[in-house]
């Protein structure tokens, strides 16, 4: 599709974010290998505005976007969607997005978008699974690289409950 909504004027990105975006969008899976502070986080972001967009315009619901991250930075990716979103959107904590998928919160929202922690992600792991989420991303997947870990275990059941779902 095209890609509308994929930047702010105050904050545009450069040619290779745009790129980025062109190969990831709409794809079930990727990877962005960038180097650190090349902006990861905004590229991301782009992606969801552009498909939030979309869905909105098609569906006429918000896009479902989980990420999992270190606690130490889900506050910067709270910021980065309040600078980098262009289509209107909902940044909460999980048990709020579900709360406000039963009220009218989420009433001209193109996404709801919830931050959390590995350990949180970890510990919690089927509250989260209670969403069908359309998008999820693992920042800094270095966290869950042991397959021994409480971490990586709690990936691998809430991809397989994903899996059940459309």
């Amino acid at each position: 599709g095209k890609m509308e909504n994929l930047e702010t004027e105050k904050y545009p990105l450069s040619d290779y974010q745009k790129t980025a975006v062109a190969l990831c969008l709409n794809q079930p899976s990727y990877a962005l290998f960038m180097e650190q502070g090349t902006g990861k986080t905004a590229t991301a972001i782009a992606r969801i505005n552009v498909e939030a967009a979309q869905i909105y315009k098609v569906h006429k619901k918000a896009m479902k976007v989980l990420v999992v991250c270190p606690n130490q930075v889900r506050l910067n990716w709270v910021y980065e969607f309040q600078k980098f979103a262009t289509v209107p959107g909902y940044v909460a904590r999980v048990n709020t997005i579900i709360e406000a998928n039963n009220g009218k919160k989420l009433e001209g929202k193109a996404f709801t978008c919830c931050v959390t922690s590995y350990d949180s992600f970890a510990n919690d792991i089927d509250y989260y699974k209670l969403p069908a989420w359309d998008l999820v991303i693992y920042d800094e997947s270095h966290y869950f690289k042991n397959s021994s870990t409480k971490r990586f275990k709690a990936i691998r059941k809430f991809r397989d409950a994903m899996d059940v779902h459309e």
